[in-house]
């Protein structure tokens, strides 16, 4: 859904919300502001952050694999996109006992 163009009727007030970036944990999202105060988050936008707050509360577990002569881990599906790390080049940063990568 493309929500540059398209206002959105509020429940608030009855009026009409229109599209706006709005911030939310930080994160930059797109949604509709209404003129009564109310926002509106988009709902891709609202699955990907949960599902990045989900990943930050816990430890995630994945397994060591041998791929040739190199090892690899593996990122669940749902962490990539939530994070929007799809393409990009990540760090790796050896601290004692922890293994963190770094956008």
């Amino acid at each position: 859904m493309k929500i540059e163009h398209d206002a959105m009727k509020c429940v608030k007030c009855g009026g009409w919300a229109n599209p706006a970036k709005l911030r939310l944990d930080g994160e930059a999202v797109r949604g509709w502001k209404c003129a009564c105060g109310e926002d509106y988050i988009h709902g891709e936008d609202a699955d990907r952050l949960l599902v990045a707050n989900k990943a930050r509360r816990g430890l995630l577990k994945t397994k060591v694999c041998k791929v040739g002569n190199s090892y690899s881990i593996r990122i669940p599906k749902p962490i990539v996109d939530a994070l929007k790390l799809k393409g990009k080049t990540l760090s790796i940063l050896l601290e004692p006992k922890r293994l963190v990568l770094v956008e």
